[in-house]
């Protein structure tokens, strides 16, 4: 797996750290906060051969959550396109 770092400037002035390529998809390193017992879950997903890392797992999770809003998302993307 091959990671390259996206230009400078080339994301959004919000805190978060440079994107990178991951395969031809673009990522954004973001920082977040957990519970060490969420966290040492995680780890032991890993562990077990679950996920290849605590940031697979929890990509994962993001998928499943977003899969799981998706009729919120576009019912704000609507309302969003009238103002």
């Amino acid at each position: 797996m091959g990671y390259s770092r996206v230009a400078p400037g080339s994301h959004k002035e919000d805190g978060c750290l440079p994107a990178l390529h991951v395969e031809g998809l673009q990522m954004r390193k973001i920082s977040i906060r957990l519970t060490d017992q969420h966290y040492e879950m995680l780890e032991a997903l890993v562990t077990v051969g679950e996920y290849a890392s605590v940031s697979e797992a929890i990509r994962d999770a993001i998928r499943k959550l977003l899969a799981e809003k998706v009729e919120v998302i576009e019912r704000s993307q609507r309302m969003n396109s009238f103002v």
